[in-house]
């Protein structure tokens, strides 16, 4: 069953580059996840607080004087997040609480004024804050989704560039070379077993990612993808469809051959930008369809095996 196997050592090579992506993709979110709360709890003070603030006075059955209304309405709108958090609370915060929110909001000028002047009646106005605040987060978290979606694939797409991770070659390698299909299969039980164990072991800390970081994710993930090439694996420079010429890229007579070899071979170079472009489309899946694709396959192709293998009479 050679595409079977074909199929699986794909499967596992991509399962491999997405896990790289998965990570550095993970601390890109994290890094940007600070800019999302403080743009949340921006719009949630510009836009929200005094809107809610308004609508509650007019439903409270106490009569609510024009004068003291306004005075509500003016505490409301001037509050902003920078009264509500430190500067350190806010450069740091990943994510804010509807309970933590209100608390802070209680404590302010308006949250006391309102406590004060209606009591238990207040509560319908925190209650309502509470509410919008968490419809607010919806909309960022399923705009923040999509766009994680769209940086895992850019990340997908760097990396397999950087690495010359063509899925093209990679797929018509295994197809036809037996050797490396099997050497590549071998590996299979301890790559995702490896995965498994990062994935019990991770942790849900809170920490500020810095820049830094994020380069060191990068590097080290490069290097781990370097060290399969040397096991096996199809994938880096090594396999460039003008591996001959690219040291001399940066010289005249390198440039020429690649001229020409450009103008004789535009049809590798294309097949190559595919390639390039499909693994950063698939990779950017993420790791966890392709831990799913590896088991859906593996159980296929021992259902398969199985069927094929004669009963032996007893």
């Amino acid at each position: 069953m050679p595409f079977l196997d074909a199929a699986l050592a794909f499967a596992l090579t991509i399962f491999v580059v997405a896990i790289a992506v998965t990570q550095i993709n993970n601390l890109i979110l994290k890094f940007f996840k600070v800019s999302r709360m403080q743009n949340m709890l921006k719009e949630f003070f510009a836009d929200e607080l005094e809107p809610v603030v308004k609508r509650e006075l007019s439903r409270l059955k106490t009569k609510v004087k024009e004068d003291v209304s306004k005075k509500f309405s003016g505490l409301a709108n001037s509050l902003t997040e920078n009264e509500v958090f430190a500067e350190k609370e806010l450069a740091e915060n990943i994510d804010v609480s509807t309970e933590e929110l209100l608390e802070r909001i209680k404590r302010s000028e308006l949250g006391d004024e309102l406590l004060q002047k209606f009591g238990d009646e207040a509560k319908s106005i925190f209650n309502e804050l509470g509410k919008r605040y968490e419809i607010l987060g919806n909309k960022f978290t399923v705009s923040f989704r999509k766009h994680s979606r769209k940086w895992a694939t850019g990340v997908a797409i760097v990396l397999a560039l950087v690495l010359n991770i063509d899925c093209v070659f990679i797929a018509n390698t295994y197809i036809k070379n037996e050797s490396v299909r099997e050497g590549v299969l071998i590996q299979m039980n301890d790559i995702v077993s490896d995965y498994e164990t990062k994935v019990a072991t991770i942790s849900n800390d809170t920490d500020t990612v810095l820049v830094s970081d994020i380069k060191n994710a990068i590097q080290e993930n490069k290097e781990q993808i370097n060290i399969l090439t040397n096991t096996g694996f199809p994938i880096g420079f090594s396999y460039f469809p003008h591996v001959d010429i690219l040291k001399n890229c940066f010289n005249r007579k390198g440039l020429t051959e690649l001229d020409d070899r450009t103008t004789e071979s535009k049809k590798d170079w294309f097949l190559w930008a595919i390639g390039i472009l499909l693994t950063g489309f698939l990779a950017g899946l993420g790791a966890p369809f392709w831990y799913d694709a590896i088991n859906g396959i593996n159980r296929f192709a021992q259902k398969t095996r199985s069927s094929k293998t004669p009963k032996t009479d007893s």
